[in-house]
């Protein structure tokens, strides 16, 4: 029987049943009213009303339910399942051997439980059907939906990551090897690139974020795969999340799924972020800025009006004083110059430039040294001249001479004697008529040259320098050598660079071309014999001194910055030249002995001429480094000899720090001020672990898109993260084995490992459950 609290207790009862019978198997007999058509269709004017028909019941008497209310029997609710507008006047029927009295009661009818369930479920069948039909439209919508549509923002993200890295290769390689860009609102490229750089990141950050929440229903539905545990589900969910659930995924996964991929992207995505900014270094260079930087070239020199012989002074004051190597390394010119070179910066540059200066070349003459010996001084012409004063009446006496009357006669073992060669008088340099033709001054040098048998001495280390006594001592012989030095004028070409306020200027070419080549000498100077008029003095000739010597330049003169006529040629009249020889004679010619006195019974000193000759003797010829070499000792003449020549040019350009300039035909030679400005320097390496990240987004995508999907009927084609899709995903047995409810976390993950499921038929299923409904 069925239970009677499902009948309506709202139905009206009338106590006008006619009742038949008693007993305990009375039952209500109910005929109820049904119209052929509903109320809605009976207001309609084209359709007939249905006739009123009065419903009749026929009430037994029998149980009844608690609340008052009879009992239906379970065959009363034949009228509900079947009757037609034809049975309503139809006569009531008697069961059998029970009479029947029928009582006809206006009432509405009333529904019993089993055909108010039977309605319902017809109810539900009907709205099951539309709604089933309305989800197989839907879901064959979806099926055919193409896999650029559903993936639509993903590609995008993917194509926006792209074009931000796109701008920020752009970016920075305009400003490689540039100055710092000058952005408004004070932006650097460094805030520039870590905000591209981020956005770039976010942007492929979503798409595999997506695709790895996309993973875990392809991972479930893999077929004919092991089942997979319920806690992976809630692994990947984690792994898409952030860093840590992508590091525990790595860990449960390994390898055995593309889906690693996308987890180590997550994982190390935090860590490659700051490292971008290593891409950006800066290096101070020096940059051109618009402020001065000039120096001064000479054209011309001309006397009376420039002042040479002061100049020829200096020189050999500085060829000496300024030396810091013991002449071991030549004065660079920048050393021996002072405010020659203006610089508004601490960085100035200047392309090659030329201008006037003084060259010097040396040649061994000693085949023309003629080398006499006596026996004592009583052996000798009385008008010859014995460098060092009193002699030894019983010490020997060399004489060392070149024709034209040049000589040095000692008794010492360390002797020099130096002085001009007169005229146009010549040793070394007769073949080349260009030297001779700009031929300023050339001076003969003889000295003594120690032949050391014992170097034991000389090369023991001593704190100090050995005296006069002990060199002669230590020395078994020596021989008689003799050097041309010869000074002429040239084009020098200079390279110039100021760095950091220092100066560096170096002759990287000389040029010494005279334009008329006669075969002459231009200079032709008249002196007196330093040994045997025992005098320096020249004579000027006036006669010439408005003659003019011109040298070729060098091939481009200058560096376009000064602007050359013909009539600003290289020059030099012969008056200048006169002067600059004169001035050289007064302070590099005279001579030095060391030879042991009679008197004092002692070692000396003895000599004639300015600072440069003792240098030449006690630092160059005769100082116990050099004379244990002989090479070392040669190049250190070289040197003092080039200082000379290296100052006397700079004296032409630069003139003397304070005063006036020794000459006035100076011109401008502009050159580019510099600053030290920080350009950026890109490391692409850097970089190009954002380009990998972008690359391993892309690609991981696309296998996503490829391998999970599934196929066009799939029901997660879609459904990526969605927490929906989760939510009815799983069925009721695979939720109640998992705990039907909320609880600890620790204790659903304890379970949901133990839980074997596969997806199928668009739930997720309990692995035991799908293997029963598997046909």
């Amino acid at each position: 029987m069925e239970d009677v609290h499902d009948l309506p207790r709202n139905a009206p009862h009338d106590e006008s049943l006619q009742r038949r019978g008693s007993g305990p198997t009375s039952e209500h007999s109910i005929k109820p009213f049904v119209g052929c058509s509903s109320p809605s269709e009976q207001s309609r004017p084209q359709t007939p009303s249905a006739p009123h028909i009065t419903p009749s019941l026929t009430v037994a008497h029998g149980p009844t339910a608690l609340d008052g209310q009879p009992l239906v029997n379970q065959d009363e609710e034949r009228p509900f399942l079947s009757w037609s507008c034809e049975d309503v006047d139809a006569e009531p029927q008697e069961d059998e051997g029970i009479p029947t009295r029928s009582v006809t009661i206006q009432r509405k009818p009333v529904a019993t439980h089993t055909s108010a369930q039977k309605v319902h479920q017809d109810l539900d069948e009907s709205t099951l059907q539309s709604t089933g039909s309305i989800t197989e439209n839907t879901a064959v919508s979806i099926a055919v939906k193409p896999l650029w549509r559903v993936w639509a923002l993903e590609l995008v993200c993917i194509l926006l990551s792209v074009l931000l890295f796109v701008v920020i290769i752009l970016v920075l390689f305009i400003s490689n090897n540039g100055p710092l860009p000058e952005w408004p609102l004070g932006i650097t490229l460094n805030t520039f690139l870590a905000l591209f750089a981020t956005l770039a990141k976010a942007a492929f950050m979503i798409p595999v974020s997506v695709a790895l929440s996309q993973t875990q229903w392809a991972w479930l539905n893999q077929d004919g795969m092991n089942p997979r545990p319920l806690y992976d589900l809630d692994v990947i969910d984690q792994a898409s999340r952030g860093a840590w659930g992508s590091i525990v995924l790595l860990w449960r996964f390994r390898l055995r799924h593309f889906v690693a991929l996308g987890a180590l992207l997550v994982s190390i995505s935090a860590l490659i972020s700051p490292v971008t900014q290593q891409a950006i270094n800066y290096d101070m260079q020096a940059t051109p800025v618009r402020e001065e930087a000039n120096t001064q070239v000479i054209l011309n020199i001309t006397a009376p009006r420039d002042q040479l012989k002061p100049a020829a002074r200096q020189a050999a004051f500085v060829a000496t004083f300024y030396d810091s190597s013991w002449f071991t390394e030549p004065l660079p010119y920048a050393a021996v110059t002072t405010g020659g070179v203006f610089c508004s910066t601490t960085n100035c540059t200047f392309n090659k430039y030329h201008s006037l200066g003084v060259c010097v070349k040396l040649a061994n003459i000693s085949s023309h040294l003629r080398v006499e010996e006596f026996e004592g001084p009583n052996e000798l012409d009385n008008n010859l001249w014995v460098f060092g004063g009193e002699l030894a009446p019983d010490s020997k006496v060399w004489k060392a001479s070149l024709p034209g009357g040049y000589y040095m006669a000692h008794q010492g073992k360390m002797s020099l004697y130096t002085d001009m060669l007169l005229g146009n008088q010549t040793f070394g340099f007769q073949d080349n008529p260009s030297l001779q033709k700009a031929r300023i001054a050339s001076f003969a040098l003889i000295h003594t040259t120690p032949v050391i048998y014992n170097k034991t001495w000389w090369e023991t280390a001593n704190k100090t320098e050995p005296t006069d006594a002990e060199f002669t001592d230590h020395i078994e012989s020596f021989r008689h050598d003799a050097m041309e030095i010869l000074f002429h004028l040239c084009v020098h070409t200079y390279d110039t660079e100021i760095r950091m306020g220092i100066e560096s200027t170096q002759v990287v070419d000389s040029l010494a071309a005279p334009i008329d080549q006669d075969g002459h000498p231009f200079l032709n100077m008249s002196c007196d014999s330093m040994v045997y008029a025992r005098s320096t003095v020249c004579r000027q000739n006036q006669a010439r001194w408005n003659d003019t010597l011109y040298l070729e330049g060098p091939v481009g003169n200058s560096s376009g910055h000064v602007n050359w006529t013909k009539e600003e040629v290289f020059s030099a009249n012969y008056h200048a030249m006169e002067d600059l020889a004169r001035g050289l004679r007064g302070f590099l010619a005279g001579y030095a002995v060391a030879h042991k006195s009679p008197r004092a019974n002692d070692y000396g000193m003895f000599n004639h001429g300015f600072e440069f000759i003792m240098a030449l003797h006690r630092l160059v010829l005769f100082t116990r480094r050099n004379m244990g070499n002989l090479d070392v000792r040669a190049a250190c003449l070289q040197n003092i000899y080039q200082n000379v020549a290296t100052s006397l040019s700079a004296s032409f350009r630069a003139g003397r720090p304070g005063l006036e300039k020794f000459t006035q035909s100076a011109f401008n030679v502009t050159g580019e001020a510099r600053r030290d400005i920080p350009h950026v320097r890109v490391t692409w390496g850097w970089i190009s672990l954002l380009a990998a990240e972008i690359t391993m987004a892309a690609l991981f995508l696309g296998l996503t898109i490829v391998y999970n999907t599934g196929g066009r009927e799939s029901k997660f084609r879609d459904a990526k993260g969605s927490s929906l899709a989760t939510l009815v995903a799983l069925s009721g047995d695979c939720r109640a084995a998992a705990g039907g409810g909320l609880g600890p976390v620790s204790e659903l993950e304890r379970i949901a490992k133990g839980l074997k499921v596969r997806l199928q038929a668009g739930q997720i299923v309990l692995a035991k459950e799908a293997a029963d409904e598997t046909p």
